[in-house]
């Protein structure tokens, strides 16, 4: 069954596709659409409207600023634990990651999750790393030391066929072998994400647009398709001048430094080397200051993909970004942001940078800013999931248990 949908008051655009013997008898010739606040309701009997927030006490918004002057928030240990216990408490108890199909738009996704996984593994201190593609080449970012992402990259491309003892990895290894690298694979996988992207409709898109600006979305699978293999063939050659060609490091818009602290005001106790900007948001930041000049055409698709799953944060950003008329990833924006799965993780404490870029202006920032530290936010309409780490592909051995909760 496919299911796409977008909560009409956060709007963070989905198609999740999940293949369960509850969902066998559905034709995958019309695609069920709901919202996802009705996903939440369907699965797990609670809607946002009913779940009461819990704000995150002793956090607050900081009024220093960054080399960057990214706006920052400063969530409490004491917060995070009270709203992610409130949220597992909601909803029964934690859920496995599951795992599912990554067909169509998704596919996109699923080959930005691959090179995520690589680039990751080999540098040191990054956390987490995500990436997209734009402008025919593939953007990548962590939450820290970005001077080592490229780096770190291209150390797993030239040893891809290491056993790393990591299964997902391997898998993952395997996979950009297979099905970027090799011609006769990527040929299979380009042409079955074609083939299943025919299937959506613009009503599936989960945003307003026409019939031509949906099938401009649907065109552009399979050249992002081709900039990821042109990314994966010029990391696997070492070659800079191709690299530099295809691939690109967005750095992370808040940079942790060991001999000062980056918040004016701030103790170096307290401060120093805790402060980041998760690998989405410098990605979101990047693109709103790239914005495609020409907009007749309608959204630019924007898939973005990582090792882990959104935080609650992160994803509380997205949501809102994309309900506001005024951000590039709002109703009339340039760009359609598009995540394979709307599962976010949890609230995690310390320092972070919010994403000014895919807010649209600095009044967002405050607004949304205090719905996140008044607790009004998306993650708890949805079960905390067991560990961070992002819904794998459906034929994972060790992440296919209850493949139908997968689908939020």
């Amino acid at each position: 069954m496919q299911t796409s949908g977008v909560n009409q008051q956060s709007g963070v655009h989905h198609i999740d596709t999940a293949a369960t013997q509850q969902s066998s008898s559905t034709s995958q010739n019309h695609p069920q659409t709901m919202s996802l606040g009705q996903e939440a309701t369907q699965q797990t009997g609670t809607s946002m409207a009913s779940t009461s927030s819990t704000p995150l006490t002793s956090s607050s918004r900081l009024t220093g600023s960054t080399p960057g002057d990214v706006p920052l928030v400063r969530i409490s240990m004491d917060g995070a634990n009270a709203h992610n216990n409130t949220r597992a408490e909601a909803h029964g108890s934690q859920e496995s990651a599951g795992s599912k199909k990554y067909e169509g738009l998704n596919t996109t996704n699923q080959a930005l999750r691959w090179i995520s996984s690589l680039a990751l593994e080999n540098t040191k201190g990054a956390v987490e790393v995500q990436a997209t593609v734009h402008e025919g080449k593939l953007l990548i970012s962590c939450n820290k030391n970005t001077a080592g992402l490229l780096e770190g990259l291209k150390a797993s491309f030239q040893d891809l066929g290491k056993i790393t003892g990591n299964e997902r990895n391997d898998r993952h290894r395997q996979n950009i072998s297979s099905q970027l690298l090799d011609e006769s694979g990527f040929a299979k996988f380009k042409s079955a994400a074609a083939t299943q992207t025919e299937k959506v409709s613009a009503n599936d898109l989960g945003r307003q647009m026409s019939d031509a600006e949906a099938e401009r979305v649907k065109q552009q699978v399979g050249p992002i398709l081709d900039t990821i293999q042109n990314a994966a063939k010029a990391l696997q050659s070492g070659d800079d001048s191709q690299i530099n060609q295809y691939v690109k490091v967005v750095d992370s818009q808040v940079h942790p430094d060991k001999n000062k602290s980056l918040v004016e005001g701030g103790t170096k106790k307290n401060d120093e080397g805790k402060a980041c900007m998760h690998a989405e948001q410098s990605l979101y930041d990047y693109l709103a200051k790239n914005l495609p000049s020409d907009k007749s055409e309608g959204p630019l698709l924007i898939p973005v993909a990582g090792v882990k799953r959104p935080c609650a944060v992160c994803d509380h950003v997205e949501r809102s970004a994309a309900s506001l008329q005024d951000s590039p990833f709002g109703e009339s924006g340039e760009l359609y942001l598009h995540r394979a799965s709307n599962r976010p993780g949890v609230v995690f404490p310390g320092i972070q940078g919010i994403s000014e870029g895919a807010l649209g202006s600095k009044s967002n920032v405050d607004t949304t800013v205090n719905n996140l530290l008044n607790g009004q936010i998306n993650a708890q309409s949805h079960p905390v999931i067991n560990g961070s780490t992002d819904t794998d592909s459906e034929h994972s051995s060790s992440d296919s248990e209850s493949e139908h909760k997968a689908n939020y």
